[in-house]
């Protein structure tokens, strides 16, 4: 489990890191989705630190046999691919980022993601349910959030 944990915190790094933001179109959805984002669940936001909570997940495809096989060897296993992909979650991966005034934010609207606020953002990440989220995060801060459509 240690293992799994060190893994995943670089590839949270790793991914986190980057500054350039280049979007990815999934035509069959719409959905943009930045290539150096990484897979969160929203658990929370935080009044007092302007942070959302956040912990680490993973979209994996049923035809990303490799991946998997990666996935069974560290104990993460069955998984199931009901529409075609699985989200792994990492429970105890937290992290918590800042937003600020110039986060670019794009929550779903039915099965499409469109332009929304900060606010929005907020408030949903106050309500009773997690939900998943992509975040491109520069130094802490996340610069742009993207809700994907998960059917």
């Amino acid at each position: 489990m240690k293992h799994l944990r060190v893994f995943i915190l670089l590839i949270a790094i790793v991914s986190l890191t980057s500054c350039n933001v280049i979007e990815e179109t999934d035509s069959s959805k719409g959905v943009s989705i930045p290539e150096r984002s990484q897979l969160f669940t929203v658990k929370g936001y935080s009044d007092t630190n302007k942070t959302l909570k956040l912990e680490a997940a993973e979209w994996v495809n049923e035809d990303d046999t490799k991946r998997i096989e990666e996935l069974e060897l560290q104990g993460i296993w069955p998984l199931y691919f009901p529409n075609g992909y699985a989200i792994v979650r990492y429970e105890g991966e937290e992290f918590d980022y800042l937003l600020n005034n110039s986060t670019k934010v794009a929550l779903l609207n039915a099965v499409q993601p469109e332009a929304s606020t900060i606010d929005e953002l907020i408030k949903k990440a106050k309500g009773p349910d997690d939900f998943l989220c992509y975040f491109v995060v520069e130094n802490g801060i996340v610069v742009e959030a993207v809700e994907p459509y998960t059917a």
